[in-house]
């Protein structure tokens, strides 16, 4: 299976939005411009019970806004918010404020899988949050997709890069780029274990709409490497019934044939029939 010329406009388009998005969101902050958030939880906490700890946590990342400062002050004071939040937590493991802030923090010194695990919490503790937990995780999303951009275009470490679109695909199950990246470039190495699942959740996804080139392309994609992936079970010698499994998720993600009568034609490689010609006949019913 080859890059297309489309697969490679859309990484370099997405890394470019990802870029623009995150400088949008970087003008017109100011320092001190952030306070606590304004959430009450059901056992009654909120920003005024948010103890010590967490209001001089949200100083600390406050001070990362002011404008032009230098990146090793601005990790400092990512630390210094992440300490504070942590030994908060310390003082109390039921404070939501505290998990929220060290994520926060967490973010800001680019440890997005630490940052993550801290939003969870947050939720856990106080469902409340979700509505500052959700958008907060969708950046945390944009950060993984940069991360693995660099990797790829920079260094050439696909598996760094299949790490980070993996984890953006955990912090956002929307980002469809995410997950067709990261089961397209395991595919790639070999690795169906990774790439199937993603495929599978890429094709249970609605369908892109008919103008949608890139969306198109990557449903093809999926969809050939599913079936693909179907020959390869056989000449391994895996038993009809696994194989059967297998296409059985592929047309089920598609919508089509609840029957799954065209399927029973892999009946055919038992009998020794071209493996080619049964997996086009069910694939031209999905």
């Amino acid at each position: 299976m080859k890059t297309t010329h489309g697969l490679l406009l859309a990484l370099a388009a997405t890394a470019l939005a990802t870029a623009d998005l995150q400088a949008q969101r970087g003008r017109g902050r100011t320092a001190g411009s952030e306070s606590l958030p304004q959430v009450t939880c059901a056992s009654g906490m909120n920003a005024g019970s948010a103890g010590t700890y967490a209001t001089t946590a949200q100083n600390a990342l406050n001070r990362t806004l002011i404008p032009n400062l230098p990146a090793a002050q601005k990790s400092g004071f990512y630390q210094q918010a992440f300490d504070q939040a942590n030994q908060g937590i310390t003082a109390d493991a039921n404070n939501p404020f505290n998990y929220f802030l060290a994520a926060q923090a967490a973010a800001g010194l680019d440890r997005p899988v630490q940052a993550d695990s801290l939003f969870r919490k947050t939720v856990q503790l106080c469902p409340e949050f979700a509505e500052e937990v959700t958008p907060a995780r969708a950046r945390l999303a944009e950060q993984a997709m940069e991360t693995a951009r660099v990797a790829l275009v920079d260094r050439n470490d696909t598996t760094a890069a299949i790490a980070g679109w993996t984890l953006a695909s955990q912090l956002d199950s929307t980002n469809v780029d995410a997950n067709f990246y990261a089961g397209y470039f395991s595919l790639l190495k070999g690795d169906n274990d990774r790439a199937m699942p993603v495929f599978r959740r890429i094709l249970a996804m609605p369908a892109p709409a008919a103008n949608d080139t890139n969306g198109l392309e990557r449903r093809d994609v999926a969809v050939r490497a599913v079936l693909s992936y179907g020959g390869q079970l056989f000449n391994q010698d895996h038993n009809p019934q696994a194989v059967e499994a297998h296409l059985l998720r592929l047309f089920q993600a598609l919508g089509g044939c609840s029957s799954f009568s065209s399927l029973r034609r892999v009946e055919a490689f038992r009998s020794g029939a071209s493996r080619a010609r049964a997996f086009r006949a069910a694939a031209s019913e999905s």
